[in-house]
């Protein structure tokens, strides 16, 4: 009965909204240093992870200069990180240089909210940082 974006729980909070926050609450803790030109990143699972040689499914590629780390549900991370990649793509096309990563932070923001008040959608079930 809770698959509408509009149904609400008892406390008046929205549903989806809901589930898309436990999801992302389940993932696991990852912190990060920045060094030199070095980015060092420990998480749960793995003790220290160069981020050059990352085969950890959590970190992606966003542009040249900037890197997003998730938490959550794996498959809207993986979404999520292709949709901001080629946004900020579209941005270097329209523009002729790289976003920023306060600029490219806007966009994921506006993308969150894209989807939390859009019907036929749902709120990810995931959370980003990015770096750059």
């Amino acid at each position: 009965y809770d698959r509408e974006i509009t149904t609400f729980t008892e406390d008046g909070r929205l549903a989806q909204v809901e589930y898309g926050l436990e999801a992302s609450i389940r993932g696991s803790t990852i912190g990060a240093i920045r060094g030199d030109g070095d980015l060092v990143v420990e998480g749960e699972s793995c003790v220290c992870i160069c981020i050059e040689n990352s085969s950890f499914g959590k970190m992606h590629r966003i542009d040249d200069h900037i890197w997003m780390i998730t938490a959550g549900l794996s498959g809207d991370a993986r979404m999520l990180a292709n949709r901001i990649r080629t946004e900020c793509q579209n941005f270097r096309l329209q523009y002729g240089e790289p976003p920023t990563t306060k600029q490219a932070a806007k966009m994921t923001a506006d993308f969150y909210h894209q989807l939390t008040r859009l019907g036929g959608c749902r709120p990810l079930g995931c959370t980003a940082i990015l770096i750059g």
